[in-house]
């Protein structure tokens, strides 16, 4: 099974761009993503977007800019909330999903998207229901693997702002990642860069941003002193029995850094 991600996307609506710099492209950089992940062969089997997939404080026009764009896709997408998002927002225009947490099966696995939003945070926090979800999808085809995709990360990532924007109640997690054998990892977006250790004993991928990335001078910095002006990223997964890998793919050439 082939999964393609796309992550941090911080769609605006048209007219508008990410920290009011057009150079930040968000709409065509996401297009290019779009037209990318078409081009796959083999095509993926599903595309998971993993939070943060608009910003700014007109919901409805950022959630219909993005659903333009994602109207290109050849292939079924699912779209689970970060903290710029909003869940009321995503249900509405996202209707054909039907929540903001969502199952995907295939003969060969089970994804579940998980939606960590707390609303006005910018930590995550998995309430009782997403648990329960959780718990429930889990115990159905145990006989295949499943893969989590979460927007907020469980654990400490060595930048101290990310470190304190995590997921508020990761042993939770945790616990019933290690209750069920046949999850084979967790994978999160929120940090606008790869990073990739172990978390209840499991693989943890967080894959890089379709929106620029942040770089901070040193690990205890306060704010980002720059915005990556790299190209667009995002990741595919592929499920292979009850293991996965995950490679990073470019869709354009870096350029130049924009100084914040």
């Amino acid at each position: 099974m082939l999964i393609a991600q796309i992550t941090d996307t911080h769609i605006m609506p048209r007219g508008q761009e990410w920290l009011g710099d057009a150079e930040t492209n968000v709409h065509r950089r996401l297009e290019r993503v779009v037209i990318a992940i078409n081009n796959l062969k083999p095509a993926p089997d599903i595309v998971v977007l993993t939070g943060d997939n608009i910003d700014g404080t007109n919901h409805s026009g950022a959630y219909s800019a993005l659903k333009e764009i994602l109207s290109e896709l050849r292939t079924p997408y699912y779209v689970i909330p970060g903290n710029h998002d909003d869940r009321e927002g995503l249900r509405s225009v996202f209707q054909a999903q039907r929540d903001s947490s969502f199952v995907f099966d295939h003969s060969e696995a089970r994804v579940i998207g998980l939606d960590s939003l707390a609303p006005g945070k910018d930590f995550g926090f998995l309430g009782n229901d997403q648990l329960q979800f959780l718990k429930q999808s889990l115990n159905e085809r145990r006989d295949v693997p499943a893969l989590l995709f979460a927007h907020h990360f469980p654990v400490n990532v060595g930048i101290e702002v990310f470190n304190q924007m995590t997921l508020r109640n990761a042993e939770d997690l945790e616990n019933i990642m290690r209750f069920y054998p046949h999850v084979i990892g967790l994978v999160c977006g929120h940090f606008h860069n790869q990073f990739s250790t172990l978390f209840a004993g499991k693989p943890l991928y967080i894959s890089p941003s379709c929106a620029p990335n942040f770089f901070f001078e040193s690990a205890d910095a306060k704010r980002a002193s720059h915005i990556n002006l790299e190209p667009p990223q995002f990741s595919l997964h592929k499920i292979s029995g009850f293991n996965f890998w995950s490679k990073v793919i470019s869709v354009v050439r870096a350029e130049r850094t924009l100084v914040l």
